[in-house]
């Protein structure tokens, strides 16, 4: 049986979509590559998704430590308020996976104070060789 051969222009934006799309499947199917393009395509898709919620998590993960290690108590609030606060970036990361040790978190949470809380960090600090957040 001799080839056939189809005649199937470039398409274009001149071009109707639709009909250029009918006859590349038709061709496509005609020569036995449709399926194996399909089933590449859909691979190819799978990868894609996969690739983009990894990229996103790791976005989160970046996102929610920018906001920890950045994380500074505002003059107007109260303590309370602020460590309400300090408490939910903390519950946002381990809602994610993430967790951090209870002295970092202490750490975190005094460098995160106001300077009026100067007096406070000293005496907390003054000779433990370790704290937790419970201490704070």
């Amino acid at each position: 049986m001799a080839a056939a051969k189809y005649d199937v222009k470039k398409f274009t934006s001149t071009n109707d979509f639709e009909l250029w799309r009918m006859k590349m499947k038709a061709l496509l199917v005609h020569q036995g590559m449709y399926e194996a393009l399909l089933r590449e395509s859909l691979f190819l898709i799978r990868c894609l998704i996969k690739t983009r919620k990894r990229l996103l998590q790791r976005l989160i993960v970046l996102y929610l430590k920018q906001a920890m290690y950045s994380f500074k108590m505002i003059e107007d609030k109260s303590i309370g308020e602020h460590i309400d606060e300090f408490n939910k970036l903390i519950l946002d990361r381990e809602n994610i996976g993430v967790t951090i040790e209870d002295e970092d978190q202490a750490f975190l949470l005094f460098s995160s104070l106001s300077k009026s809380f100067v007096y406070f960090k000293d005496t907390m600090l003054y000779g433990r060789e370790s704290i937790t957040l419970d201490d704070v």
